[in-house]
């Protein structure tokens, strides 16, 4: 009964210890936290809200739903809060998140390898050489047209449905460290963006920005 009686107690201060040793997050990680929590789900009013941000409105188009369903599954970490001036700290955080962007222009290649080993429209079987013809090939989507090229053998929805796929298989993962600037101002605090804006881009898009 007795060594029953003091595993309890031991387990009870261990439990105690440990509660004591873990820091409630301060005001300045919090904000910072909330951020990236709205990043990763797409939040843009409160994207928009913070100090440096400026970015174009992005058009996921055919691709939303799966670039939300990734991006939701963003890993998000407070690493340390450093205290720089009068109401004025510095909270660095790191974030894992899907990258498709490998896959994506992977897939774009994959298309482009396709249509060169298609015949080419107007092709004579005598001659073997190209006829005049008045159709030009049209453009294959707007991801494909980022590589400057044109996949006209395939349809739009036979191009989009490729690209959903390779982003729905995607397994990548990338990690960045972001630095941000935090001021309070009155009860609120503020988060500026401004030195790492590519990094929160970068989670908003799966790092696929510089191609929708």
């Amino acid at each position: 009964m007795l060594k029953k009686w003091t595993a309890l107690v031991l387990t009870a201060v261990m439990a105690l210890t440990v509660f004591v040793g873990c820091e409630a997050p301060t005001p300045q990680e919090d904000a910072v936290k909330t951020y990236l929590e709205a990043v990763r789900d797409g939040n843009t009013e409160l994207m928009r809200v913070a100090d440096g941000y400026t970015t174009r409105d992005i058009d996921f188009g055919f691709a939303r739903q799966v670039i939300e369903k990734k991006r939701k599954k963003a890993k998000i970490k407070i690493l340390s809060s450093t205290e720089t001036g009068t109401d004025t700290y510095t909270v660095e955080a790191s974030i894992t998140f899907f990258d498709l962007l490998d896959a994506h222009q992977e897939e774009v290649a994959r298309q482009l390898d396709a249509e060169s080993q298609q015949p080419s429209d107007g092709v004579s079987s005598d001659s073997g050489q190209s006829a005049p013809t008045d159709e030009t090939s049209s453009a294959a989507s707007s991801s494909a047209g980022a590589a400057g090229e044109s996949t006209s053998h395939l349809s739009e929805e036979e191009i989009n449905e490729a690209f959903l796929k390779v982003y729905e298989d995607c397994d990548k993962k990338t990690s960045y460290k972001l630095t941000f600037k935090v001021v309070k101002v009155g009860e609120d605090y503020n988060v500026d963006v401004s030195e790492c804006l590519d990094e929160v881009n970068a989670l908003y898009t799966c790092n696929l920005e510089s191609v929708l």
